[in-house]
């Protein structure tokens, strides 16, 4: 389940966290969520981050987490990564295809960041998070309240179905990007065939272009030739 996904999200994110504070002691470079260690780059502690309030945070740490998520499904390849995967073009041409994937996989995370937080104000989720969180919270400050169960139940089949069809849209928007992908490939694959095809035809004019002259060496031998 997403409940489930979630938690175990943030567990990853606070071990990541205490191993990055223990790697990094002494240094100003500590992010929230690791060092260069853990995901290539350490960035400073967002000041606004310790300025959030509990229900803020909890809110920043959805979207963090789904960001995190598609990097590791949305990862770019080095120049030498491509030029290895394309050895028959040029320069110029790996250079210019190497643009264009690096424009497409940012435009697909730009386009799955925006959905994902479009999805989130359309359904609600930070009054969502911020309703559950105050329910517990007058749960456990009130101690004349002993039959809780109804009444937190009904709040998480609330929070269920939403969270129910924001993994259904967000499959979607997957599939599409997966669709996306699969066309590129498809585009690369018929540009290397073509430059293929291209090479060959370019073999066949000099290889007839060499008989022609051979042919017309020998006529021209002939016609001396007493």
């Amino acid at each position: 389940s997403l409940s489930l996904s979630l938690s175990l999200s943030k567990l990853w994110v606070r071990n990541c966290v205490r191993s990055c504070r223990r790697d990094c002691q002494g240094s100003s470079s500590v992010s929230l969520f690791g060092c260069d260690k853990y995901f290539g780059i350490c960035l400073p502690y967002p000041m606004e981050i310790a300025s959030q309030s509990p229900l803020e945070s909890r809110q920043l740490n959805l979207k963090k987490s789904f960001k995190l998520g598609i990097r590791s499904l949305l990862t770019t390849c080095s120049k030498e990564d491509f030029s290895k995967a394309f050895p028959r073009f040029t320069n110029v041409e790996q250079e210019g295809l190497h643009r264009l994937f690096i424009k497409v996989i940012t435009s697909l995370h730009e386009n799955m960041e925006d959905e994902f937080e479009l999805l989130c104000t359309e359904t609600q989720v930070g009054t969502i998070l911020n309703t559950v969180e105050q329910y517990v919270e007058e749960q456990s400050l009130d101690p004349l309240l002993f039959d809780k169960s109804n009444y937190v139940g009904d709040v998480e089949c609330d929070l269920s179905t939403a969270k129910n069809n924001e993994i259904q849209y967000l499959m979607g928007v997957l599939e599409k990007a997966e669709e996306q992908k699969r066309i590129i490939n498809a585009r690369v694959e018929q540009l290397k065939k073509g430059r293929q095809n291209f090479s060959g035809a370019a073999d066949a004019v000099e290889k007839l272009k060499t008989s022609m002259l051979n042919y017309g060496t020998s006529n021209i031998t002939r016609l001396h030739d007493p």
